[in-house]
């Protein structure tokens, strides 16, 4: 496929705004699922295990995504997966057996990690060679925007209509993306048949290249799944009204502050951002660990939305630059393979922990990963910086 030679074309909008679409209907979920399942009568135990339970098996299908996207008729994934998405939350509405409810969460999100991925490199073929890191970066700022914008957007739905209703809108929505998707032309990475380039080895799933930004993305995604979904419920345990306004400051602040960071990225490298985004998050994180009024929240969510709007798009963005274009579908499975794995774990240790140390500990540990997560890169950081040393000498 021939590289567009501007950033701002038609496909790149579109598909910038079908993968922001694609993560908010997952977001609708994040405070709604826990609210649901507490409101059945289970334990904030169970309702982390439901919440994060589609974390777990997108994480398993990650590696075979990038595989099939690089192979396969990437519009025919996205129609299926996508579809498959939607009949699995409208499904949600159909039992209020938790085992049952986290069949239909396990399918999908399997399904999701097949539309997600391969949305995103639908995406990047739409942007020129020379703006790469900064196109990529507009993605991930639209997947930070559909964490900000989804919890409240789910909590509103879901206080006017039930969850119930809300489960059957957002399957509808799915079926609104698979529509448009058939009117989109997708081309195929490559000519070469199937049959002739499928050689199935380790590398056919990880790209080697990406597991370090998989992991540091996991502490961010770790805190981001735990606090998009239970902020609500600890929000209500302190009596603080208007949490809402957390996500509403959260969206407009990261808005203002990514284009920001993503200049600082391109003009000083990946530490002038990351550094200062782990640092970020983990007092934000902190805060609401204490935090018992609304003023309190909102000073997190500034500190959050730097923290988070930078931190994960500035590695999706060295995710996709760090190797050649043939390799780029397993390299972004490969980092999602990280979200996936701190989503899933945010929800499910964190509901754990809140359960048995109340809110206070589980963003504790939160702030906690976050330490570790700096602690890694700078680790890394240092090894990579005596490697060019030694390479250059």
């Amino acid at each position: 496929m021939e590289k567009p030679t501007k950033l701002w074309n038609s496909k790149y909008i579109t598909f910038i705004f079908l993968q922001t679409l694609n993560f908010a209907l997952l977001y609708f979920t994040f405070p709604v699922i826990p609210k649901y399942s507490v409101s059945l009568g289970y334990d904030l135990s169970q309702a982390g295990v439901l919440s994060g339970g589609f974390a777990i098996a997108s994480l398993l299908a990650r590696p075979v995504t990038g595989f099939c996207i690089d192979n396969f008729d990437r519009k025919k994934v996205l129609i299926i997966s996508i579809t498959v998405c939607g009949l699995a939350t409208a499904a949600l509405s159909v039992t209020s057996n938790i085992w049952v409810l986290l069949v239909f969460r396990l399918i999908y999100g399997a399904a999701f990690a097949f539309s997600s991925t391969t949305l995103f490199s639908c995406g990047t073929d739409c942007i020129p060679e020379d703006r790469t890191a900064e196109g990529v970066g507009y993605f991930g700022l639209g997947i930070a925007l559909s964490a900000a914008i989804g919890p409240p957007v789910g909590l509103l739905l879901n206080n006017m209509f039930g969850a119930r209703i809300l489960f059957y809108i957002m399957g509808g929505l799915s079926i609104v993306i698979v529509i448009w998707i058939l009117f989109v032309k997708i081309p195929k990475i490559t000519t070469v048949k199937v049959k002739e380039k499928v050689k199935l080895s380790p590398s056919s799933f990880i790209e080697k290249k990406a597991i370090i930004l998989a992991v540091l993305v996991i502490p961010f995604a770790f805190s981001n799944g735990f606090i998009n979904s239970f902020i609500t419920l600890t929000a209500e345990s302190r009596h603080i009204v208007g949490i809402s306004a957390y996500f509403t400051v959260f969206a407009i602040a990261m808005m203002v502050l990514k284009p920001i960071s993503g200049k600082m990225q391109d003009k000083f490298g990946l530490s002038s951002v990351l550094i200062p985004a782990f640092i970020c998050t983990a007092i934000a994180s902190s805060i609401i660990s204490f935090a018992g009024s609304l003023a309190l929240m909102i000073v997190a969510a500034l500190l959050m939305a730097f923290g988070q709007g930078a931190g994960q798009p500035s590695l999706q963005s060295a995710t996709v630059t760090s190797v050649e274009k043939a390799r780029q579908g397993v390299a972004i499975g490969t980092y999602y393979i990280g979200l996936d794995l701190g989503n899933g774990i945010g929800n499910i240790a964190g509901g754990a922990v809140a359960d048995a140390l109340g809110y206070h500990g589980a963003y504790i540990l939160c702030a906690g990963t976050l330490v570790a997560g700096l602690v890694v890169y700078i680790v890394y950081a240092l090894i990579n910086r005596r490697r060019n040393h030694e390479a250059n000498v």
